[in-house]
């Protein structure tokens, strides 16, 4: 059986959003998101073969997946921050390795523009 057209677009769209989602480039998944909507509710009309549902529901996992390990990685991101912010002192070692204590700037964070 043939591809249906929306099919083909909301798979084309899946590829696109999982290589915004690898690249980082979040800013256009909100609309990636309304299209693949869009596409998904023709679906229902058209009556896809197994295999090409099947094939959709893969790359749908796949990329709720990547979407999910990017947003813990986020998450650990903004934990590292925040404790490098709240840290009065942070430790460091000498060249001899002993071990010394140097305070924090105003903010614990340095911003080079």
């Amino acid at each position: 059986m043939t591809r249906s057209i929306s099919a083909s677009r909301l798979l084309s769209l899946l590829e696109t959003e999982e290589n915004a989602i690898l690249s980082g480039d979040y800013s256009g998944l909100a609309q990636i998101s309304e299209a693949g909507l869009t596409f998904a509710e023709q679906l229902e009309t058209e009556q896809p073969d197994d295999a090409t549902l099947r094939q959709i529901a893969q790359r749908a996992e796949r990329n709720m997946r990547l979407l999910r390990a990017a947003t813990a990685g986020i998450e650990d991101a903004r934990a590292i921050l925040r404790n490098l912010e709240k840290a009065p002192v942070t430790e460091v070692y000498d060249k001899a390795g002993a071990r010394h204590a140097m305070a924090a700037g105003p903010t614990g964070l340095e911003r080079k523009i």
